[in-house]
C-alpha cells in the first residue's frame, strides 16, 4: 500500500531538525557503485528495498560522520 505525502516548509524544517538531532536517520537498504546502475534499478523494481537505493559516483569510498555523529558512506 502506498500514499503520497505533500510535505511543506514547517515539515522540512522539523524533520531537519530531528536530523540533526541524530533521532531520525534515513535507511539504506542498498549500495551500489555508478556502474551497477542497472542492477540498482532492477532491484528498486521488484519492490523488494525496505530503504534507499544510494547509487556512488566515486570508486574511492570513504567512510565520513554524518550531522548524528554516525558513519556514512560518500
Amino acid at each position: 500500500k502506498f500514499f503520497v505525502a505533500k510535505s511543506n516548509q514547517e515539515d522540512l524544517a522539523f524533520m531537519k531538525e530531528l536530523m540533526e538531532a541524530g533521532k531520525i536517520a534515513p535507511v539504506i537498504d542498498r549500495r551500489y557503485q555508478l556502474s551497477e546502475t542497472p542492477q540498482a534499478i532492477k532491484y528498486l523494481g521488484e519492490g523488494k528495498a525496505r530503504g534507499k537505493i544510494v547509487i556512488t559516483i566515486a570508486d574511492d569510498q570513504q567512510p565520513s560522520r554524518g550531522p548524528s555523529g554516525k558513519e556514512a558512506w560518500q
